[in-house]
């Protein structure tokens, strides 16, 4: 009993931290009021941060109802500007509707007058013949009466008309050639239209012709997007020469077949295609030709 006691006690005082080695002038009854004094010591440190904290968190809870107030105020300004853009919103759709209408209308107009305008520049360029590879300067000052006398001179032995004649001749930008020296073609307007088929006729013939030094040949001045359109006809113009059909292209843009003393007219290449598939189903067999290659009509 007196060895468990001892050990009770011994035990007792480690956890009190008494049974450390005591220094010089420190008595076993001193040690445990220090203990105790720095123990509250710590104690009334960590009450005085809970205060602070305390109030600290008391300050910043008081701001929360007005930042509150600050939100909910903004929330119904948002909710009024939104209910505001809405009714404007409403209030625009005829209005939108209306501009969208007219815009559609515009665009169309803006089209038809397009379309128009393309016509009339090349039914104002249908009668001028385009001279190109004519040295430059080589009509002098007055290009009409060059061109004039050059014509007469390569179109001996052509009926040309009694009173043939250029109305006007000029130079105009074309592009600049390697050595940096501007060419430009001759644009002239005969002044009767049987005058210029028969110098295109001729150009056909027998151009290019020599020209001091230089290789000049002319065409008719059709406007770029006749051109475009009378080269979508290149490969049906073809067909139709294997088949031996008769055929014109027309100013501005469009097909004249004649079959049997039947002429028919085409304005786009596809519409004489599906024409040549009826017509060679009692005659021949249409060779389609794959992966967008041109296509070829041919005879089993």
């Amino acid at each position: 009993m007196g060895k468990l006691r001892h050990k009770i006690q011994g035990s007792s005082k480690a956890e009190r931290g008494l049974d450390r080695p005591l220094t010089s002038g420190e008595s076993e009854e001193g040690a445990a009021p220090d203990t105790i004094k720095d123990t509250l010591n710590t104690l009334n440190k960590i009450l005085r941060v809970i205060e602070d904290t305390k109030l600290t968190l008391s300050q910043e809870i008081w701001k929360v109802p007005s930042e509150l107030s600050h939100l909910r105020s903004d929330h119904h300004k948002l909710v009024d500007r939104v209910t505001t853009t809405e009714t404007s919103l409403e209030e625009l759709q005829p209005v939108y509707r209306a501009l969208r209408a007219q815009v559609t209308g515009l665009s169309e107009r803006a089209q038809v007058l397009e379309r128009r305008a393309e016509a009339a520049e090349g039914h104002s360029r249908h009668n001028n013949i385009r001279f190109v590879g004519m040295p430059e300067g080589v009509e002098g000052t007055d290009a009409v009466v060059y061109l004039e006398t050059w014509l007469r001179t390569i179109m001996t032995g052509r009926p040309l008309t009694p009173f043939f004649a250029l109305e006007r001749a000029h130079r105009v930008p074309n592009r600049i050639t390697e050595l940096g020296r501007l060419t430009r073609p001759i644009v002239a307007k005969p002044l009767y239209y049987r005058d210029r088929d028969l110098l295109l006729q001729l150009a056909r013939e027998k151009g290019p012709f020599q020209v001091d030094g230089g290789n000049a040949t002319f065409f008719p001045d059709f406007t770029l997007v006749v051109q475009n359109r009378w080269a979508t006809f290149l490969e049906v113009k073809q067909a139709l020469r294997e088949e031996g059909l008769c055929y014109f292209l027309l100013f501005l843009s469009k097909l004249k077949v004649i079959l049997d003393g039947v002429t028919h007219f085409f304005q786009e290449p596809d519409e004489v295609w599906t024409w040549l598939e009826a017509y060679h189903k009692g005659h021949t067999v249409i060779k389609w030709m794959e992966h967008k290659q041109p296509r070829r009509w041919g005879k089993r």
